[in-house]
């Protein structure tokens, strides 16, 4: 943990007087005193916080005390993965660490990863990390690994929970797959088994009792997708739906009971854990990435068939397409909020609107930036090399 550098006050020595305690000191004795009052207050008016929240918590704010060098911020090691914005702060995952960074820049917290192949699962505050060489997983929070086990067979997707519940799903047969789903404190809450299906997403509801589940069957030499929804204090699914002829990648809750889907086909939504919308089809076009917000704003960015060199962004709220974005220029990420899209080119990022699909703003970019994350008017771009932050208005 860095520490505050203080000088004490220069006073004259006499018998009766004790030397009086520097202001800067007296400043974050109070700080600290402050935040530990609201931290304990918050535990008792709010259920679920833990100990080991409260300790990292309070690492982490000590931690992010003085200022870092700002962006651009020089990364070492093995290029980074993933960025995105929790809250104020940045984090980024590579294959050797995990690095949180606050928004001058300054190292929060760096932890090092020695998996092979390593997943990352982020969701308020906490990271689930597994290994698709292994059956190993580790959970940390914002400042230290609270939890690491290895299970009996591999582990083919997992996922963590806004309240720090988790579920994984363990392969231990090629034609079985078997969903488990934690609590907190790591006892089972939820159990089930698929017979000739592979799982290949799973998310978890805000509130905890709900589990959205995509897997994948192959019948006559087609392959085949169905989305289960689970409630966690029933055995049978609450709901199932069939996507014949699909590949869904990605089952992701908002804020709320409703599903965004996500299949090499196409875009589905599921409304209240109930009801399938209509799917927007993406033919001819080619799926390459997508982004979901907490609510319900969306976005896909496709490749136009038979052309790497030029895409096109869909911009959606809940189940309704919004927009459609055609750029004219390769398409390397896209990164949605609950205004804006961000569109990764080769030499820019395109800022447009949610609502009418107008560009707001372009941001020259270096052709080394591969990923993109967007919070309060700021851009974030990931690059082998480094991190650098551009404003927009």
């Amino acid at each position: 943990m860095a520490a505050e550098k203080t000088k004490n006050a220069k006073t004259k020595k006499t018998p009766q007087k004790k030397k009086p305690v520097n202001s800067a000191v007296l400043k974050i004795l109070l700080i600290f005193f402050v935040a530990i009052a609201l931290i304990f207050i918050a535990a008792r008016t709010i259920g679920g916080i833990t100990l080991t929240t409260i300790t990292s918590d309070i690492k982490v704010f000590f931690q992010s005390l003085g200022s870092g060098d700002g962006f651009p911020y020089k990364t070492t090691g093995e290029p980074s993965e993933m960025i995105l914005c929790d809250g104020k702060n940045i984090f980024t995952a590579s294959e050797d660490k995990t690095l949180l960074l606050s928004p001058s820049a300054k190292v929060i917290s760096e932890l090092p990863v020695e998996y092979g192949k390593p997943v990352f699962e982020y969701n308020n505050g906490r990271v689930l990390i597994y290994d698709r060489d292994s059956a190993k997983i580790r959970i940390q929070n914002k400042s230290e690994t609270v939890f690491e086990t290895e299970f009996e067979n591999t582990v083919s997707a997992a996922a963590i929970g806004r309240k720090g519940n988790y579920a994984v799903a363990l392969q231990p047969s090629g034609s079985e797959t078997v969903l488990t789903v934690f609590k907190k404190n790591n006892k089972e809450q939820f159990k089930h088994s698929f017979k000739g299906e592979r799982i290949t997403d799973i998310d978890l509801s805000d509130d905890g009792k709900y589990a959205a589940v995509s897997t994948i069957s192959s019948k006559d030499a087609q392959v085949n997708s169905k989305v289960y929804v689970f409630k966690f204090d029933s055995k049978k699914e609450v709901v199932s739906f069939d996507f014949a002829k699909s590949a869904v990648v990605s089952v992701e809750y908002d804020k709320s009971h409703n599903i965004t889907v996500i299949s090499n086909t196409g875009r589905a939504y599921i409304k209240d854990n109930s009801s399938l919308g209509r799917e927007d089809a993406f033919s001819p076009d080619i799926l390459f990435k997508f982004s979901n917000t907490s609510g319900k704003d969306s976005a896909v960015a496709l490749k136009k068939y038979g052309s790497d060199n030029i895409g096109s962004v869909r911009i959606y709220n809940g189940d309704k397409l919004s927009e459609t974005v055609e750029i004219n220029k390769e398409v390397k990420d896209v990164f949605c909020t609950e205004k804006y899209t961000a569109v990764l080119t080769a030499d820019s990022v395109m800022i447009y609107k949610n609502t009418n699909g107008k560009l707001k703003k372009e941001v020259p970019a270096d052709s080394s930036v591969n990923e993109i994350s967007v919070r309060n008017k700021k851009i974030y771009m990931l690059s082998p090399s480094e991190i650098t932050c551009e404003k927009f208005r």
